[in-house]
């Protein structure tokens, strides 16, 4: 396989994209409802048909959540047994090491386009659940009104949508892949937890939700508020200076425009990243403190 362009095209990109997101798109009506329909029937049989009917949002998301577990178990699974034998994988000061010469497997584009493809899909589903775009004809701006179903931590979730298709598009550009394989493996894998919970918590399942809520915040602490501030933001921030790209100076000559603008660009939303890892802990220690010590219940679906 001959090496690709540096930086990459991003017309290409942006060609094949679209169809993917379409894929996820239909995917998840196709998981949601399959899932939805035999919560129903389960919910029928545990809690009976009066709390079956009365509860047919919970049963929706219940087939949400259903569809989000498929994608990120699968992603976590592959990402592990790819990026596992890696020698970059336990030494992240390898991740740079020849990386214009480095040329990635099919199986890596093919699984980054994917991640890039499903983020941006589950951005727009995020969007049409919560806001309303109109413009009335004399009006010269559009007008962005909010929907009844929009998430509680909606302006959050955005801002992580911009960082994230941000640093997964230019990261692909770039052909930052195995940093990026990193920083996908850390978020799928404490995903999954959030998933399973939220599923539970939705068929009122007290003991599975606890349990599972128990798994969200170890998860969330060891990978997003340690190994990620440590591994990923540290590489980035500084194991890139050092004289492993002995062809690309621009990688570590603060004079040059890459110092300036593409990596300091990088390190401005995985920053922001990590800020909001750490608004949605102190969510979760919230929701933890409710539970044991007030009896409180709280609904995981915001």
């Amino acid at each position: 396989m001959p090496p690709l362009p540096y930086p990459l095209p991003l017309l290409p990109l942006l060609a094949i994209i679209p169809a993917f997101s379409l894929g996820f798109s239909l995917l998840r009506s196709v998981l949601s409802a399959f899932a939805s329909r035999y919560a129903r029937m389960a919910c029928r049989r545990i809690h009976g048909p009066e709390w079956e009917a009365s509860n047919g949002a919970k049963i929706s998301k219940f087939g949400e959540s259903f569809f989000k577990l498929a994608c990120h178990s699968s992603a976590a699974g592959f990402g592990y047994a790819r990026l596992s034998t890696a020698d970059w994988y336990v030494s992240t000061v390898k991740i740079w090491a020849q990386q214009d010469r480095w040329v990635p497997p099919t199986a890596i584009h093919v699984y980054y386009l994917l991640q890039i493809a499903y983020n941006l899909e589950a951005f727009a589903h995020l969007l049409s659940y919560s806001v309303r775009f109109s413009r009335k004809p004399a009006a010269p701006f559009v007008t962005v009104s909010r929907l009844p179903t929009m998430r509680g931590d909606f302006k959050e979730m955005f801002v992580h949508h911009v960082c994230t298709d941000l640093l997964l598009l230019l990261s692909y550009r770039y052909q930052f892949l195995r940093i990026g394989c990193l920083i996908l493996l850390l978020h799928d894998t404490s995903d999954v937890p959030i998933d399973i919970a939220k599923m539970c918590n939705f068929l009122k399942f007290k003991a599975a939700t606890a349990f599972f809520f128990f798994l969200i915040v170890v998860f969330w602490i060891w990978q997003r508020i340690y190994l990620f501030p440590s591994k990923v933001l540290y590489s980035v921030m500084f194991e890139t200076t050092t004289d492993l790209v002995p062809d690309r100076p621009e990688y570590y000559d603060p004079a040059t425009f890459w110092y300036k603008f593409v990596k300091t660009g990088f390190s401005v939303l995985l920053i922001a990243l990590y800020l909001l890892h750490i608004f949605w802990l102190h969510t979760f220690v919230k929701m933890g403190y409710a539970l044991v010590f007030k009896g409180e219940t709280h609904d995981l679906s915001v």
